[in-house]
């Protein structure tokens, strides 16, 4: 059963219901960001070490295979056509989310 969840890693787009990913970046640091994504409804707070934890848990468990895709450009493009290959018979991520988290 797949259920949709809603993350956001910039506390200024929450909505109610979604979930906040707290990750330290270059300019800001989003732990300190909680209190306020908490207050505009977030359903709950991912820390930076726990979604860490969280993802070395789920890959270790499924061992999946995993495909990189690098280059200064085009990287869009051969991702789009991997997922409509891969798909046919395999089960794949939506493609190239353009995130720093891939979420």
């Amino acid at each position: 059963m797949d259920r949709q969840i809603k993350v956001c890693t910039d506390n200024r787009l929450i909505k109610p219901g979604d979930y906040f990913v707290a990750i330290k970046g270059e300019n800001f640091d989003g732990h300190n960001f909680i209190d306020s994504a908490l207050q505009k409804g977030a359903k709950g707070v991912l820390e930076e070490k726990e979604l860490y934890e969280l993802a070395k848990d789920k890959i270790n468990r499924v061992k999946p295979v995993i495909i990189g895709v690098t280059g200064s450009s085009g990287k869009t493009t051969v991702t789009n056509f991997l997922v409509q290959i891969l798909s046919t018979k395999y089960s794949v991520c939506l493609g190239s989310l353009n995130t720093k988290l891939g979420l």
